[in-house]
């Protein structure tokens, strides 16, 4: 229930605590479900895995299986390098790099 109607709550409390409802919840989840049922918010999605922000193409034949655009490690090779391929684009980044290797030992 609403108690202070002229505060705002705040979308990213990292406690997660609504100031108009003076209410703690106990994670994100449940603090956005708030958001919505109570306050009737329209939330974006937040992604599952982090956005790459850096133009570093990971390595699909990491043996570690992690990313270092994504930050991310994965648990199976086969999930690693289907993210290489749809994320990155991994397959034509490689093809492009070959092509480019080829045109150097040509000239």
């Amino acid at each position: 229930m609403i108690k202070d109607i002229n505060t705002e709550p705040n979308i990213h409390d990292p406690n997660f605590h609504c100031k108009s409802c003076k209410v703690k919840y106990a994670g994100r989840n449940e603090y956005r479900g708030h958001l919505r049922i109570v306050h009737f918010m329209i939330l974006k999605t937040i992604p599952k895995h982090k956005i790459p922000q850096k133009p570093i193409l990971p390595d699909p034949d990491n043996p570690s299986l992690y990313c270092r655009s994504c930050d991310h490690t994965y648990a199976s090779k086969g999930h690693y390098k289907l993210h290489c391929q749809y994320t990155h684009d991994s397959v034509n980044a490689f093809a492009t790099k070959v092509a480019y290797f080829n045109v150097l030992q040509i000239v």
